[in-house]
């Protein structure tokens, strides 16, 4: 690996300048792969620097985004150790084969992959406007074809816009729905568990284990519960997933809120019987969106939603 000499002691400032010499590294450490970089328009109209790393032979990669990287690097990290990072992630993460771009052309070769999940309607707006959807509140739903799933790497996936689905005779969004409604619960299983027992499972290590801690077994915790997949991406998806709310509203015995806590998970918090405290915790999600607690490309909704099990409705509380 090249080292920081290629700089001297000059300090980079710019992050066009940080992604030119990241790139000069890493293609000094991989003559043979085609390193590019590219401006990539994320979830929430994000625009974000990525890099890719692609190896003779392949024609897909990661994106790898260089924005924390440069935050890192600003804060005196060497270069060296941050493009062998890099390295790690695009080792990590690249699909196993090549991707055989002409079976996105054949819908039938993709049908039974085609997947849903949830994002902002109003941060997406221009996005929406070129690529099939359905609102679900102040959400949408839109759709995706995963590549390769592999694990403990984030999910390779291609969007499906509206030049993806015009490649598809006769298919139109609510087929995509039809399917993406089967496949998704299929290749993503909902799980909801105590907040407790998902920290437990994330810091010990004891995911599977037997035991099990209540939620709110802390004094003064709140019976809170995670809701998401098991593969901990898109998770907030599980809402929509057939039957998820309505057994979640038995288990508890009533009612309950969900905060949108990111794209990839939500929160379920049991409703207080004669407490209307929906506005508050409105506030609160807000101020948490607002405050860096969540990275603004996974940012789901500043909004909280009810469930009254009732009548099994969901409504939204602004």
């Amino acid at each position: 690996m090249a080292k920081e000499r290629m700089m001297g002691t000059t300090q980079i400032t710019d992050m066009n300048a940080f992604a030119s010499t990241v790139k000069q590294m890493l293609e000094q450490a991989h003559p043979s792969a085609d390193v590019e970089i590219q401006e990539v328009s994320k979830n929430n109209n994000l625009m974000l620097t990525g890099i890719t790393i692609h190896e003779a032979g392949s024609n897909i990669a990661p994106n790898i985004y260089l924005e924390d990287f440069f935050t890192e690097y600003q804060a005196g990290r060497p270069l060296d150790e941050i493009c062998h990072t890099i390295e790690e992630i695009h080792k990590r993460t690249t699909p196993d084969s090549s991707f055989d771009a002409d079976i996105i052309t054949d819908f039938s070769a993709v049908k039974e992959k085609v997947c849903y999940k949830l994002v902002n309607a109003e941060k997406n707006a221009s996005h929406l406007k070129n690529m099939p959807h359905r609102l679900w509140h102040d959400l949408a739903i839109i759709y995706y074809v995963p590549v390769s799933v592999k694990p403990a790497a984030n999910i390779a996936s291609i969007t499906v816009n509206n030049s993806t689905m015009g490649l598809w005779n006769g298919v139109n969004e609510g087929t995509l729905y039809r399917y993406a409604r089967i496949n998704t619960p299929k290749l993503f299983k909902a799980e909801i568990m105590p907040m407790m027992e998902m920290m437990k499972n994330l810091l010990f290590g004891m995911a599977g284990s037997e035991t099990e801690m209540p939620a709110g077994d802390l004094k003064g915790m709140p019976p809170l519960y995670i809701a998401t997949n098991d593969r901990r991406i898109n998770g907030a998806s599980v809402l929509l997933y057939d039957g998820v709310l309505e057994k979640f509203a038995r288990q508890i015995g009533g009612d309950f809120y969900i905060l949108p806590s990111s794209i990839h998970e939500t929160l379920f918090l049991p409703a207080m019987p004669d407490a209307d405290d929906g506005d508050d915790m409105a506030e609160l999600v807000r101020e948490v969106n607002a405050g860096g607690e969540v990275a603004p490309e996974d940012i789901l909704s500043d909004n909280v939603y009810f469930y009254d099990s009732k009548d099994n409705s969901l409504r939204l509380i602004k």
